[in-house]
Order: structure tokens, then sequence, then C-alpha cells
């Protein structure tokens, strides 16, 4: 007897609204820091004194997306897929091979999807490294919710170590580690310059530099990939206690939520002021308060 096959879409009435709202706020929020990088050279998402001033509304600008946007849309979006690979394994409908198949089908068709949007649109894709993660991630699905917490902690914490190595003091670095470094953090005006005319020119123009920027966005992606996997572990955790299937009403979580959302925000601008008073230094290319 064939099994039936989950290519079909569920029904309307078996959507989680709530999940569907979360991920179409997500999007949209990323969306406010891709606009600065498709209006500005690279080093200016950083380091926004490269290119211009925080003066008035640039300034507003710049404050309101990095407090409240900068890491934290990416962050949601990372654990409602979590959320999303959990619900896809808890269907009873095919065998558990079918339904492992069938995810790491898909994170192999999203991968493929990244990589031709990294290299033939935008370098700054990110469907490539949740592919992996989610390919990794997949393999806790059958852990307890206190297990997965406790792993994503562990892997969020390794991955705020990672993060600071590249912000060693020149001690621990070496010379051209250092000029590389700094290079990408202020660059020239005639980098920028030619930053600048390349981004006005056609597409074939674009290639070299953007085939370039891609390939050293997707090497990054290693020193972030056990954060977005702990982050999606935390949605598998999620949704095998009942998150988003109403077990707690708004009065248990809103406290909760209210507390953390400005302990966060406090945190981010805190760390925004100390890069802003430092003149933004090149350590600021790793801010662990905003991560």
């Amino acid at each position: 007897m064939n099994e039936p096959k989950l290519h079909t879409p569920i029904a309307a009435h078996q959507r989680l609204e709530s999940i569907d709202i979360i991920r179409g706020a997500a999007l949209l929020g990323i969306l406010v820091m891709n606009i600065q990088s498709f209006s500005m050279v690279a080093a200016a998402y950083r380091n926004p004194l490269v290119f211009g001033d925080l003066n008035g509304i640039n300034g507003a600008v710049y404050y309101v997306s990095h407090v409240f946007a900068d890491q934290k849309f990416m962050t949601i979006l990372a654990l409602i897929f979590g959320v999303s690979i959990q619900m896809q394994h808890a269907q009873r409908v095919t065998t558990d091979d079918h339904r492992s198949t069938f995810h790491y089908r898909r994170m192999a068709v999203l991968g493929i999807f990244g990589l031709l949007h990294a290299y033939l649109l935008w370098h700054g894709d990110i469907l490539f490294m949740y592919a992996v993660a989610g390919a990794f991630a997949s393999m806790a699905r059958y852990q307890s919710p206190r297990c997965l917490i406790y792993w994503a902690l562990a892997l969020i914490t390794i991955n705020a170590f990672i993060i600071h190595i590249p912000a060693l003091p020149e001690a621990y670095l070496g010379h051209p580690d250092l000029r590389q470094l700094i290079g990408e953090w202020q660059p020239t005006q005639q980098a920028i310059d030619g930053e600048i005319f390349t981004n006005l020119s056609g597409w074939l123009a674009q290639s070299e530099q953007r085939h370039a920027k891609a390939t050293s966005a997707l090497l990054t992606t290693v020193f972030y990939q056990p954060r977005v996997i702990g982050l999606m572990l935390i949605g598998m955790a999620l949704s095998k206690i009942g998150f988003f299937h109403r077990r707690f009403n708004n009065h248990q979580t809103l406290l909760p939520s209210f507390g953390l959302f400005i302990l966060a925000t406090t945190l981010s601008f805190w760390g925004l002021m100390r890069m802003l008073d430092a003149n933004f230094p090149s350590a600021a290319m790793f801010p662990q308060t905003t991560y």
C-alpha cells in the first residue's frame, strides 16, 4: 500500500495564523535592514560613518533600525523555521523515512535557490545558511523540549565566543588579518567610489564583485551556523510544548514578553551608544549586545 504524500498544502483551517503572522512580520523586518544594504556601500551597514553621517533623519533611521530590527527579525525567522520543521515531522500521514526524505529534499531545493540568489542577484542571501542549519536541526527532532533548549543555549553560547574571535586585539591577530579587517570596516574613498560605480553598472559588470562578496558571505556563515541551529532548536522545543497551540494565554505571556523586550532593547541601545562614543572602532564589526 502506497503511503500518502506531503506534497499538498494543508487546509486553510488547519494553519496556525499566529505562525503565519510572525513569519510575515519577520520577513518585513529583515527588509528594513536589507534596504540599507541596497542603498549604501557594504561597509556602511555596520559602520554608518563610512557613508554619510548620523545627523537628523540619518541618525534616527540608523538608531531605530539597529535597536529594533538588526538581528532581531532574523532571529524570529530562524525560530519559526524550527517550528515548521517540528510540525512537519509531527504529521502522522507518512512513515518517518518518507518525512525525513521530504525534509532533506526541501532543504536541498532551498539551498539551491539560496546559491542562485547569492550569485545571480544579491550576495546577502540567508537561504543557503538556513537550509544547512535546517538539515542539522532536524536530526534532533526526537529529543525532549528540555534537551532541545539545553543544546540551543550551548550552541548560542559557543557562537557568541566564535563571533568574538575576529574582534580580538592586535596581539592575537597577524598584520595581514588586521589590514583586511580594517579595510572592510573603513574602506578608502577609492574603494567606496569603485563600489558605487559597480553598483550603478549593469548586471554583467556587477558579476565579479557580486560573486566575490557571495563567496565571502557563504564562508562567513560558518561563524553563524551554531546560532541559527540553536534558534531552530528553540523553535522545535516551543512547538513540542504547544506554545503556538494556545497552551498559554495572553496574560501568561504578556508580562514576560514585555520585560524581555525592555531588557533586550536596553542592551541594544546601550551597545549602540558605546560604539557611537568610541567612533565605531573596528571591534564594533561584531557587536555582542546586538547579537
